[in-house]
């Protein structure tokens, strides 16, 4: 966030080289989100490189993977569960404000109706009508304070988000300002 120049950073287990690759792209004064899968170094620590200028940067963990254990990750391939602009997946369809958006993962777009823990997804805020955030969290539990995309006004902004499921099998969407259309792509989901 508030870079000053346009840059990209890169993310890799801090006891290895540094590879060519960006992690999120920027430009100057931009606010953007996105979710990195790294892997840790031996001893549990991560690098980020800013290639240029100056800019703060906000890491949210949303997770960590097991080298042995009964959970596995199932690749579909992308399905839309969600889209508020036809009605897609919710009862009507409706631009989404700052009441919480709640939808149904299991069942839907391949993804079993049971045995499932969290839900891999290319989420896209539609022409927001002002600047805006929105988070992907379990609505069972406090929504996190931390964004999944940033978007400003008239934008149309993708990213990958990997959302917890609540015990019900549901997601929910919040948009922090103004008016938003939401999409969601299923791509794979991980069991218990």
């Amino acid at each position: 966030t508030g870079p000053t120049d346009p840059s990209y950073l890169t993310v890799w287990p801090a006891d290895q080289d540094q590879p060519l690759a960006s992690s999120l792209n920027m430009v100057t004064a931009q606010t953007v989100a996105n979710m990195v899968i790294s892997r840790l170094s031996t001893d549990g620590r991560l690098s980020v490189f800013n290639n240029a200028g100056t800019s703060h940067v906000v890491v949210d963990v949303l997770g960590s993977f097991a080298d042995n254990g009964p959970a596995r990750f199932v690749a579909l391939p992308p399905s839309r569960v969600l889209d508020t602009r036809d009605g897609t997946g919710v009862a009507a369809a409706a631009a989404v404000d700052q009441t919480p958006l709640v939808v149904k993962f299991t069942g839907a777009g391949g993804v079993p109706s049971s045995n499932v823990s969290a839900v891999l997804l290319n989420v896209t805020v539609v022409r927001p009508t002002a600047a805006t955030f929105v988070t992907v969290y379990p609505p069972d539990g406090d929504r996190p304070l931390a964004s999944n995309l940033n978007a400003e006004a008239g934008q149309i902004v993708p990213n990958m988000v990997l959302g917890r499921l609540a015990a019900d099998g549901t997601v929910a969407f919040y948009n922090n300002g103004g008016s938003v259309h939401l999409v969601a792509d299923v791509m794979g989901y991980f069991t218990r």
